[in-house]
């Protein structure tokens, strides 16, 4: 790599992360001036899909990357000098985003993303804020790699500032260029297949690496203030803070027997626990039958009503149970919050009459589902089905006592 090259490489990266001070202090790219990255129109996706194959080999087809694009096209930016008609003219080069949601991130860090050809379900909505942003592909051949600079300035601004970065370098260059933005080796496994990371994210190397990336509910220790973040409870602290939670919500607002809220099974189920900032905010508890999973004993404290926290519970219970492979999730609503569960695709059991418990009028619900792409079935790796529940993406303490000698391993 060129000294030119690191200067260049450096500065995308403190770009990319933000630091202002370090940035300032080295010198300006030749190149970063002269050229500009910007949005691209649907005119230009077959020339540059076809520019970019001839340098990457490169698995998406112009109809998936036009599907991609069709999506959200904040994932396209083109590169061309600053004085080109960038509203007319073909741009001198191109970068490509996935802007991730949770369960694209989860199946990246699986190694079961379809990289050519994403499904819909692992793209952000358009106008969501993405949960990572992979690198899909880059075309900057010779000085247009100035205009990279410019680019990653923009990932420094809202919706995109402090997500993670992750990508694939596929050639030299690509390896170059992803080592010397800072890009470190995802766990080497044959899965996650030359798989690159950049934190950005407000957590520390030691957290993320105990939290485990991709994971479907994470330890979310290190919170913003106002922050939701949901995570299964695996501490007994945890479980103090269920029992706290629902005890506030049941027993003392709706005066609900003592005997009847603690029922016996909460030592048969998952508990999600849910956090506003440092403070436990929701719960809800999934237990699993032969055929279905029944989710039940939501409860959010009345301080943190107004904020997203239930919706967010409700969708990672359901992600929780389409990981392991549930198609159906069943239910008691209230009568009352019936059209609330029916925003998630909930429907009333047809035929089946409204029924009392703990002076509460109930219906039953059902949700029909797709299991998870990366399910968990029969036959899945031995090494996933042993890690935390809801953590199947990252190693866990028995991937690593694997590297002890055979002769240390116990019997079971």
């Amino acid at each position: 790599m060129t000294k030119q090259e690191k200067v260049l490489h450096r500065r995308i990266l403190l770009r990319a992360q933000g630091t202002e001070a370090a940035h300032a202090a080295l010198p300006r790219h030749p190149m970063a001036d002269k050229f500009i990255a910007h949005p691209i129109r649907p005119e230009h996706i077959a020339p540059l899909v076809a520019a970019t194959a001839r340098h990457v080999p490169i698995s998406a087809t112009v109809a998936s990357v036009r599907r991609v694009y069709e999506h959200d096209q904040r994932a396209f930016w083109g590169l061309s000098r600053r004085q080109a008609d960038v509203a007319h003219a073909t741009p001198d080069g191109l970068v490509t985003f996935l802007l991730l949601s949770e369960i694209g991130q989860r199946l990246l860090l699986s190694g079961t993303l379809e990289y050519g050809n994403p499904p819909a379900d692992a793209l952000a909505g358009p106008g969501e804020t993405p949960a990572a942003i992979y690198v899909w592909s880059v075309l900057a051949p010779g000085p247009t790699s100035g205009a990279l600079f410019a680019l990653f300035e923009r990932l420094n601004e809202p919706p995109f500032a402090g997500l993670d970065l992750y990508g694939r370098p596929v050639t030299p260059a690509g390896e170059r260029l992803t080592k010397g933005l800072g890009f470190e080796l995802v766990t080497p496994d044959r899965r996650t297949d030359n798989l690159h990371a950049l934190p950005r994210g407000p957590m520390s190397s030691p957290d993320r690496e105990r939290q485990g990336h991709g994971s479907i509910l994470n330890d979310a220790s290190t919170r913003a203030d106002n922050a939701i973040s949901v995570s299964v409870a695996r501490t007994f602290d945890d479980l103090i803070r269920v029992v706290a939670i629902r005890a506030a919500v049941y027993m003392a607002e709706q005066a609900c027997p003592y005997a009847e809220e603690f029922d016996g099974n909460d030592f048969t189920a998952t508990h999600i626990l849910g956090h506003v900032g440092d403070e436990p905010a929701a719960c809800m508890r999934v237990r699993y039958f032969g055929d279905f999973a029944k989710i039940e004993r939501m409860a959010v404290r009345k301080e943190f009503r107004k904020t997203r926290i239930a919706v967010r519970l409700i969708r990672q219970s359901i992600e929780l149970c389409r990981r392991k492979g549930y198609t159906t999730l069943y239910g008691h609503a209230a009568e009352r919050l019936v059209g609330f569960w029916s925003h998630f695709g909930f429907k009333p059991l047809p035929d089946r009459p409204k029924f009392m418990f703990s002076d509460h009028s109930y219906v039953e619900m059902r949700l029909d589902l797709t299991a998870a792409p990366d399910a968990i079935f029969l036959g899945t790796d031995p090494y996933v089905t042993n890690r935390p529940e809801g953590a199947w993406d990252f190693p866990g303490i028995l991937d690593q006592s694997a590297l002890r000698s055979a002769g240390q391993f116990a019997h079971g």
